[in-house]
């Protein structure tokens, strides 16, 4: 899930695993091919008649030199694709617009970072789930749990009380503190 998570922290060698483990989340049998000479295509996913090639860029947004698929990823994966094969290319940045017309031309299939939360929705909606109630909580600022570790801290006001307490909300443990014992 943590790759799901941050798209732009995820490894090149990471990316691809994580896209063949939603192909195999909905129904297909893939396989991963070796990184450096893989001919444009990372995985092969295949479900009854489909028959998918399927290259994976890692390219973040986050950087001052952020980088684009251009053409030339679209014009490598169309001349390695095998009769029958469907071409798709999965990026967590962006396309070019000459690759984006390459491709409508020669029938590959585009996916940006997008397309990528629309298949975690479609290959396992408990972890788009997750994924977005994680995202939610990032965005707060909360402290993490020092107990569990994993879950974050909620202020609350206890009006029995009239003070403030800290609830985990992932152990649920309860502290007055900013801080759970």
């Amino acid at each position: 899930m943590q790759k799901f998570l941050h798209l732009d922290e995820i490894s090149a060698g990471d990316f691809p695993k994580a896209i063949a483990k939603l192909y195999d989340w909905l129904g297909y049998t893939t396989t991963i091919r070796d990184g450096f000479n893989d001919n444009y295509i990372d995985i092969i996913a295949t479900k009854g008649q489909k028959n998918l090639a399927i290259q994976t860029k890692a390219y973040s947004l986050n950087f001052d030199k952020a980088h684009a698929v251009d053409k030339s990823v679209v014009n490598g994966l169309h001349s390695n694709l095998k009769d029958g094969q469907q071409g798709i290319i999965v990026t967590t940045g962006v396309f070019t617009s000459p690759a984006m017309e390459d491709a409508k031309r020669q029938s590959i299939k585009l996916y940006d970072r997008t397309a990528i939360y629309q298949l975690v929705v479609a290959a396992n909606p408990n972890l788009a789930a997750e994924v977005l109630y994680r995202k939610s909580l990032d965005e707060l600022n909360l402290s993490r749990c020092p107990k569990c570790h994993a879950g974050y801290l909620a202020k609350l006001y206890s009006s029995k009380k009239d003070k403030y307490y800290y609830q985990c909300l992932n152990c649920h443990e309860i502290s007055y503190e900013n801080q759970l014992d």
